[in-house]
């Protein structure tokens, strides 16, 4: 009984409302911690680029949900396209297979193009995701980066950056 009250008089004064209320928002950062300390789970990768700032800078460390749930519209997913190095961006949205998603999109993510025939990876040559990174001009897709990305490419969508330089942790709603 003497540990619930301490335990209580700790969360009230940093501020909470309750227990239940200190250990909802200290759960994720305890098993963060835990996991890093353990080993259990790498520290995702590290971003490459400073494509997806301010949300993530170069450096950054990205923690995934390691393919639990489906990823939908606004996540930031980390995905192994073929023949480029490991990317985590943001979804924009799905697209079928042949389809033209030029009408679909928004214009200033399209570069110069004024047509589905002047756009890369247009009409879709498979289904999947198509994605952006928050700092870059036009959608991977539209830059010829990568084509759709495709569902067994995601790796998992990012939910915790570790800053790399103050180890500020940060959470993405997901």
């Amino acid at each position: 009984m003497t540990s619930d009250r301490a335990l209580l008089s700790i969360a009230a004064g940093v501020g909470f409302a309750s227990l239940w209320d200190f250990v909802l928002w200290s759960a994720p950062y305890a098993m963060i911690g835990m996991q890093l300390l353990a080993g259990l789970m790498p520290v995702g990768v590290a971003a490459g680029t400073g494509s997806m700032h301010p949300v993530v800078d170069g450096g950054d460390r990205l923690v995934t949900d390691a393919g639990i749930g489906d990823t939908e519209r606004g996540d930031v997913i980390q995905y192994d396209a073929p023949g480029s190095p490991t990317t985590a961006h943001r979804a924009m949205f799905h697209v079928d297979a042949g389809e033209n998603w030029y009408d679909r999109a928004d214009p200033r993510f399209l570069g110069d193009a004024d047509s589905c025939e002047e756009l890369r990876n247009c009409p879709a040559p498979h289904p999947g995701w198509i994605t952006r990174g928050d700092a870059n001009p036009e959608y991977d897709q539209a830059s010829g980066r990568n084509p759709p990305v495709k569902s067994e490419w995601v790796e998992g969508r990012v939910w915790v950056v570790v800053d790399d330089e103050t180890w500020e942790i940060t959470l993405l709603s997901t």
